[in-house]
């Protein structure tokens, strides 16, 4: 009976759930404060070995809430932070990762007499994980993740002004940081996938940034300082770049891109500014960089290996690059205002350089086919240049 009674305790504690429990830590200091945590760890047992909730939420003020619900199921972890100091603050957190990945054996246990047990060995952990700190009034803060996958999903949000927003989705191993300082900030970030990472900071008023990436490996990074300004980044494919820099006022950037190994760089410093830059195809290059007022660039790339870059510094300067094929490189550089520059490349392996310096400069360059080369120099006023070339 004494055998009986060791084997049955060791094979209960080999069986036992070690590490799988739930825990929550709930401050609130102030008046109307709210707070609903629930925590879920499904399966049996044995599944149970590696799961766990942990859930910390702290409010001080007055108005707050904070709502955290989270689901990990066999192998998995979920982990949410959550602090908020100041007025009418909220904070949403739902967690929920997918199974895991990991297998089983069979081991023999022999306390005077011999059992087979069951036990789980660990492949791979899913989890999530957010954290959420809010300091100011009327500040808005919305995470959504799902499956984690391998790393698991990671986000950070810190909001520091009054009535700044941030909006979080995530689906697969993601990770993704925001912060705001000022007031009246804007920010959503989505991203569906696996390995994607989005980077935004906002200082300054009335800034707002939308991003959504769907594939594998895309890295998005939006930076803005001022007033007003507004970035939109979209990313399908894989393993796709897009890094958006905006200082001023009144600065606006599109950036598009489709396929894989695609990247572009926008930097923006003054006020009424727009660029848009749309890729589509592989291993794709643009760089746009604007300094000054009032002017805008526009780059389009399909095909792969495509490279254009795009500087612009004064005022009222327009710019246009356009590049279909494989192998294409355009340098477009203004200084000086309104000038103006268009460049067209069908084909393979074409070059283009235009450089304009001065007032009221205009050129137009349009290859076609293979290996055509033009360059543009420019420095006065009310110079004009056009290169057509085809070849077949």
């Amino acid at each position: 009976m004494r055998s009986l009674l060791f084997a049955g305790t060791a094979l209960a504690l080999l069986a036992s759930p070690a590490s799988a429990f739930n825990l929550s830590a709930i401050v609130q200091v102030g008046n109307n404060n709210n707070q609903n945590v629930q925590q879920a760890i499904p399966g049996s047992l044995v599944d149970q070995i590696y799961a766990t909730n942990s859930a910390i939420g702290i409010s001080t003020g007055d108005d707050n809430d904070v709502q955290v619900k989270q689901k990990a199921a066999k192998w998995s972890l979920n982990g949410a932070e959550v602090l908020q100091l100041g007025n009418n603050n909220r904070a949403v957190i739902d967690q929920e990762t997918s199974e895991g990945q990991g297998h089983y054996t069979q081991e023999k246990v022999c306390v005077f007499i011999c059992f087979w047990v069951t036990v789980p060995h660990l492949d791979e952990l899913h989890s999530n994980s957010a954290w959420t700190a809010q300091i100011g009034g009327t500040n808005y803060a919305y995470t959504y993740q799902r499956g984690g996958g391998g790393a698991g999903n990671n986000s950070g949000t810190l909001q520091v002004g009054w009535l700044n927003n941030s909006m979080v989705f995530q689906v697969g191993s993601n990770s993704q940081d925001t912060i705001q300082l000022g007031f009246l900030n804007g920010s959503v970030t989505g991203q569906f996938g696996k390995g994607n990472r989005v980077e935004t900071v906002q200082l300054g008023v009335l800034n707002g940034q939308v991003t959504v990436q769907g594939g594998d490996n895309n890295f998005a990074r939006n930076i803005q300082a001022g007033a007003l300004n507004g970035s939109a980044t979209v990313q399908l494919g894989d393993r796709n770049g897009a890094a958006t820099t905006q200082i001023g006022v009144l600065n606006g950037s599109l950036t598009g891109q489709v396929g894989y190994e695609n990247h572009s760089n926008t930097t923006q410093i003054g006020a009424l500014q727009g660029a848009a830059t749309v890729q589509v195809g592989a291993f794709n290059n643009a760089n746009t960089t604007q300094v000054g007022v009032l002017n805008g660039a526009g780059t389009t790339q399909v095909g792969a290996f495509n490279d254009a870059s795009t500087t612009q510094l004064g005022a009222f300067n327009e710019s246009g690059t356009s590049q279909i094929g494989i192998g294409n490189d355009s340098q477009t550089t203004q200084v000086g205002a309104l000038n103006k520059s268009g460049v067209g490349q069908y084909g393979t392996n074409n070059d283009a350089t235009v450089t304009q310096l001065g007032f009221g400069n205009d050129a137009e360059v349009s290859q076609e086919s293979q290996h055509n080369w033009a360059g543009v120099s420019q420095v006065g006023n009310g110079n004009t240049a056009t290169v057509v070339q085809t070849t077949y």
